[in-house]
């Protein structure tokens, strides 16, 4: 009898705490199997990972400073590169910051064991902008994270050594419009990997030059041509040059804010209304095909595909203000050649 109320009162107690025992679970990385060396914990039913397991599952540089630790990478996919660097940063266990900035309160879900500290991965993930998905098959559980998709935008380069002119040709797959650099960055293959040519390229780098359209089938073929003259001969070797390109952003909003814009700038209320004056517009477009007529196109275009990638260069600042305008460059689309 003993013997049984002992066994009752210890299983009373293993539902009372949180269950650290390491959990058997299949972790996945973009469809492939990630290794981890601490494991995953499981504390009142969220999976828990040690630090430097989250930094190896998230492709990340592990950083600390005293209380602060932040988790940082850059995305990189072809051609394209986004320059600043996706962060997560955890201050004293408390407060979460995403690679937004946004805040994340995170007290009380930090766990210590066995001088290993361990962090809710879920959170950590998309605080990183990660896809976090969780399943669980014939009793199986599978945890997968898969990078934020990059744009598919590419460049091909021709190079005219007599006029040292570089001509690119920009292909963009998206309907998104992205607006490019007039200017560009020229880099030389070395032995140490590129490095930059200066004496070659403008001396302001950041200036905003043209837009490129997106692809649309019958409409748009998200083609467009780039010409400049390098600033110097170019000796033999491997090159590539670099054209910076942002985007416009519709930022986070309340939906009294974003229905008094739509009906503003555009006379409809809800974005299922400018879906089907989209369609309107492509219409009226391959009817007339007039300027006027792809400027209205361009601007309905804009308003549904400006929230599909990285981080915020146009927003609102609330629900009663105007819109605010940033010019803040995050990729660069880079092309290949060589010199012979």
């Amino acid at each position: 009898m003993k013997r049984f109320v002992l066994l009752a009162m210890l299983a009373m107690t293993w539902w009372c705490v949180p269950a650290f025992g390491a959990e058997s679970i299949r972790i996945l990385r973009n469809g492939e199997e990630v290794r981890l060396s601490q494991g995953i914990l499981r504390q009142d039913g969220t999976l828990m990972m040690s630090i430097q397991d989250l930094a190896e599952l998230t492709e990340s540089e592990l950083r600390q400073d005293g209380s602060v630790t932040a988790f940082g990478y850059r995305l990189k996919e072809g051609p394209v590169v986004l320059e600043n660097e996706q962060t997560a940063t955890l201050v004293e266990d408390v407060v979460l910051y995403d690679h937004l900035g946004r805040k994340i309160p995170i007290a009380g879900k930090v766990l210590r064991k066995d001088g290993e500290i361990y962090l809710p991965a879920r959170t950590i993930a998309n605080a990183l902008g990660y896809t976090v998905k969780w399943s669980r098959m014939d009793g199986a559980e599978t945890f997968s994270v898969e990078r934020p998709v990059m744009p598919r935008v590419t460049l091909d380069v021709v190079y005219d050594k007599e006029e040292q002119r570089v001509t690119g040709t920009i292909w963009n797959r998206e309907p998104q419009i992205f607006d490019y650099g007039d200017d560009f960055l020229v880099e030389r293959m070395t032995a140490e990997g590129w490095e930059r040519m200066r004496e070659a390229e403008p001396k302001y780098i950041d200036g905003i030059g043209y837009s490129m359209s997106g692809l649309w089938e019958g409409l748009l073929d998200g083609k467009w041509t780039y010409s400049r003259r390098l600033y110097c001969a170019l000796p033999a070797g491997k090159y590539r040059i670099g054209i910076p390109f942002f985007f416009r952003y519709e930022g986070t909003m309340s939906e009294e804010s974003l229905r008094k814009y739509l009906w503003e700038t555009h006379g409809v209320y809800t974005m299922e209304d400018m879906k089907k004056l989209l369609q309107e517009d492509i219409a009226e477009y391959q009817k007339g095909k007039t300027p006027d007529d792809l400027w209205k196109l361009w601007s309905s275009l804009e308003i549904i595909y400006s929230t599909q990638w990285g981080n915020m260069a146009f927003y609102f600042a609330g629900a009663d203000s105007k819109p605010e305008y940033s010019t803040s460059t995050y990729y660069v689309l880079y092309g290949e050649f060589e010199v012979e």
